[in-house]
């Protein structure tokens, strides 16, 4: 456990009793708000990862007429200085220096998991058994935050997203409110129900439109969803662009996630043409997360994506006035990586065809919500790591590892980071590693030393040596341990 003079504790719970000042917290506990539709009001949406299952921080529930939002949030903040923090472990709480603000920035409400889609990545589906949101409660709390002053439309943006928005309940009540106050509606929709009540939010310019559109043909496109329906789409987005002011057409957002149907060139290229000739402004990409918790040993494939990923923004950045941005909240370094490669391809076009194929392989589409092998995914790994009381096993794996770049190697290195900082946030027992191992052929003789510079504890060895995959691919391979602490 890291040592704090007692002076430095005192001077932590002091300045968290006061909501200012240097002390641990994070943006969400400072001026964000979750509403869930189980009736839970939270700081955020995260989960964090414990020995026995992941968490989430409770602040209260929305059916309590006595609940006090300001007071809850001010025993998070204290807590949250103490050796059994309850958002201990999140990689968003940090030591800083924050400001004291009454208003909430950002009310994040997921309202239902029901949507009118089956997309393969997705776990909210036709089929979800969740109830919708209380939708009279949730207003309710609204209009009190708004009389008590804890939300202004100058400042505050109101999140609806799961499932699909415009199916539920709580869209009408909640974009009148909008309209009525002047707060900004931020949709997490598929845009594939028409709606003129999202007409009203862009012709008030009160409108912040996040649609996931993942393909370029309809094809492609009724593989993901499940249901055709692309050219609605288009249809509906066309009709709310039109409708927003000249200063909010850059809120109607487009998202590519990333996912093995979508990752050639003729689908990028679609996608881009039809982005061009509707006159979008931003496009956001991602990569889906099956894809990187799946990364599995001996055949990882995250080369591909991150090929796609840029040649997606080197093709998307072509097009006057479209601003492509990568948007891998959890992958802080993964977005840098993706520019690199974009960068890379704009230096040298010739490198695109050698890289991102012109057609999708046609194998099968995994259904995340249909059940999966996750015997070697990162995420899995990760669980385990947190459940074993003695030691833990890692393990990273990048497939041909001298076909690409030499950034793919820091990437791995972050990977490796990562993974150790937060199995060391969760057992502070475990405060040696004994063996790590870095294999592969033709990889630089300083990788090892790079990678353990940064690493939160220091191994008592190490090894570097070859390895081949059963296919005869070259591998490249991170293996580590903890043991606890004597």
């Amino acid at each position: 456990m890291e040592y704090k003079p007692q002076g430095e504790i005192v001077g932590h719970l002091a300045n968290a009793a006061q909501g200012c000042g240097r002390f641990k917290s994070c943006w969400w506990i400072q001026e964000g708000l979750f509403l869930h539709y189980s009736g839970e009001i939270r700081p955020c949406c995260l989960t964090i990862p414990g020995p026995d299952r992941h968490r989430t921080v409770l602040y209260g529930f929305y059916d309590d007429e006595n609940f006090d939002l300001m007071a809850a949030r001010r025993r998070l903040q204290i807590a949250n200085q103490g050796p059994e923090a309850p958002c201990a472990g999140c990689c968003d709480l940090v030591e800083g220096d924050w400001r004291h603000v009454n208003y909430r920035s950002m009310v994040n409400i997921f309202t239902a998991t029901f949507c009118n889609y089956n997309c393969s990545y997705c776990g909210c589906h036709s089929n979800s058994p969740q109830p919708p949101i209380n939708a009279g409660a949730v207003m309710n709390w609204l209009e009190k935050w708004l009389d008590g002053g804890l939300l202004h439309p100058q400042y505050t943006r109101l999140s609806v997203a799961d499932g699909e928005p415009l199916l539920n309940a709580f869209f009408g009540p909640g974009s009148e409110f909008c309209l009525r106050h002047g707060f900004q509606m931020e949709l997490f929709s598929n845009s594939s129900v028409p709606s003129d009540r999202v007409v009203e939010l862009a012709e008030a310019g009160l409108l912040r439109l996040i649609t996931s559109l993942d393909a370029g043909t309809a094809e492609t496109y009724a593989r993901i969803r499940g249901a055709d329906g692309l050219e609605r789409v288009w249809t509906n987005i066309a009709r709310y662009l039109e409708a927003a002011p000249e200063a909010s057409k850059e809120n109607i957002h487009l998202k590519y996630i990333l996912l093995e149907p979508n990752l050639s060139r003729r689908e990028i290229d679609a996608f881009a043409e039809r982005v061009e000739r509707h006159g979008l402004r931003t496009v956001l990409l991602n990569i889906e997360n099956h894809a990187l918790n799946m990364s599995k040993i001996g055949n990882v494939g995250i080369a591909k994506y991150v090929d796609a990923g840029g040649y997606f923004l080197h093709r998307l950045r072509r097009i006057p006035g479209v601003r492509a941005t990568p948007d891998l909240y959890a992958w802080p370094r993964l977005n840098e990586v993706l520019e690199k490669r974009a960068a890379e391809f704009d230096q040298s076009p010739n490198l695109i065809a050698g890289r991102v194929p012109a057609e999708a392989p046609r194998s099968p589409l995994p259904i995340v919500h249909s059940g999966f092998d996750q015997k070697l995914s990162l995420k899995t790994i990760r669980r385990e790591m947190v459940r074993k009381d003695d030691f833990c096993v890692y393990s990273f794996g990048l497939w041909r590892p001298e076909e690409q770049p030499a950034y793919f190697f820091e990437l791995a290195g972050y990977f490796v980071q990562d993974a150790l900082s937060e199995h060391v946030a969760r057992h502070p027992r475990h405060g040696r590693l004994y063996r790590m191992a870095a294999r592969a052929r033709q990889i630089p003789a300083t990788l090892p030393l790079e990678f353990f510079s940064e690493l939160p504890v220091r191994p008592d060895d190490y090894l570097v040596d070859f390895i081949t995959d059963d296919d005869g691919s070259r591998l490249f391979r991170i293996d580590f341990k903890y043991r606890r602490s004597a």
